[in-house]
């Protein structure tokens, strides 16, 4: 998997998204909605803000630093609000793995579709990658639903190794090239218009 510098200036689009690298500036638009009922599925030590989670926060930063994964925040292009955050991990790999969140109020209207078809296409396209593992909880249908839209099918492997901050029963999807359904989207460098 080739290493991509730059990963930082990412800004992918979709109809309805615009997916920008995360920067230090993102912490309280991302942490204000995040509701309780994610502990369910993350294992965090305290509640996420501005000042109380700077590990998570500066691993995203040193990830992307490294080119080893990216995280994306998720905004509605016609106001600009924050919609979630998705991102990849193991991406100085073969097969990465996806991650998503789409805060609680906005769940249900497609954006968490919209937000991996464009992550997926852009793995495929940009990195090369030859498939996506995006670990389901068991208990998240919605979640099922967006793997299987993508031609994603339960793989064998343990989720706990692609996904070590999530608990809960999960399974493990793989989302193979020739079954991704790449987003009408642009890959742009922060600055330049998506």
């Amino acid at each position: 998997m080739p290493h991509s510098a730059g990963l930082a200036e990412i800004v992918l689009t979709s109809p309805r998204l615009s997916m920008s690298a995360f920067v230090r500036e993102d912490i309280a638009e991302i942490a204000a909605p995040i509701a309780p009922s994610i502990y369910r599925f993350i294992q965090w030590e305290g509640w996420p803000t501005a000042t109380g989670m700077p590990g998570i926060w500066q691993d995203w930063l040193d990830m992307s630093g490294r080119g080893t994964g990216l995280v994306l925040v998720l905004r509605r292009r016609d106001r600009r609000d924050v919609v979630g955050i998705c991102g990849m991990h193991f991406l100085d790999t073969a097969e990465p793995t996806a991650g998503l969140w789409i805060r609680d109020s906005m769940q249900g209207q497609g954006y968490g579709s919209e937000a991996m078809a464009a992550l997926t296409a852009w793995a495929f396209g940009e990195r090369g990658a030859r498939g996506v593992y995006f670990p389901v909880f068991d208990q998240h249908e919605p979640s099922r639903r967006i793997a299987e839209r993508l031609g994603g099918a339960p793989a064998d492997g343990d989720p706990r190794v692609r996904a070590p901050l999530y608990r809960g029963a999960m399974e493990l999807y793989r989302i193979p090239v020739p079954h991704a359904q790449p987003a009408p989207h642009r890959t742009a460098r922060r600055g330049t218009a998506p």
